[in-house]
């Protein structure tokens, strides 16, 4: 006759399955400046950060060695790539990328405009009322001796004599 122990195994007490661990990606802080506007692929993927020009963006990112793309917005043939190592670390990873401006090609030169004079009300008030003078065209010369005077012209009418 066998002895039945199926009673031991609900007489005792469980123990609870342990659920397994969860790893959780430590993430960290990168800090990145840029000289244009641009977006931000890290392994190929697109890392939704906001990158202008001169600002200052934050992204997160897995520690490890990772390879990252900086596309420009206005000209997505000019890229620049990095080859970064971010360390596990709990402060910030810093990332300056400046080598846009040597890309980006220089402007054309513009063509010298012509420079009006400075503008004078004055000067052009003397100007409009000395084209409506009728003797503003007439040249009497200068006098030669001292004391002559320039010859009047014949058109204009004597002067009314006092009496």
């Amino acid at each position: 006759m066998a002895i039945d122990f199926s009673f031991l195994e609900n007489a005792a007490p469980k123990q609870q399955e342990t659920e397994p661990v969860k790893q959780t990606h430590m993430m960290v802080n990168v800090v990145i400046q840029v000289d244009a506007d641009c977006q931000l692929y890290c392994d190929g993927e697109l890392i939704n950060v906001s990158l202008n020009a001169g600002m200052v963006s934050k992204a997160q990112i897995a520690p490890g060695n990772h390879f990252l793309q900086f596309i420009s917005r206005n000209n997505p043939s000019l890229k620049v790539e990095k080859e970064i190592n971010i360390p596990i670390t709990d402060q910030n990873f810093i990332l300056r990328i400046n080598e846009f401006n040597a890309m980006m090609a220089p402007p054309m030169p513009q063509q010298p405009q012509m420079q009006m004079p400075p503008q004078n009300a004055y000067l052009d008030q003397l100007n409009q009322m000395a084209q409506m003078n009728p003797l503003a065209g007439m040249n009497y010369g200068m006098p030669q001796t001292p004391g002559s005077m320039p010859q009047m012209p014949n058109n204009v009418p004597p002067m009314p004599e006092n009496k």
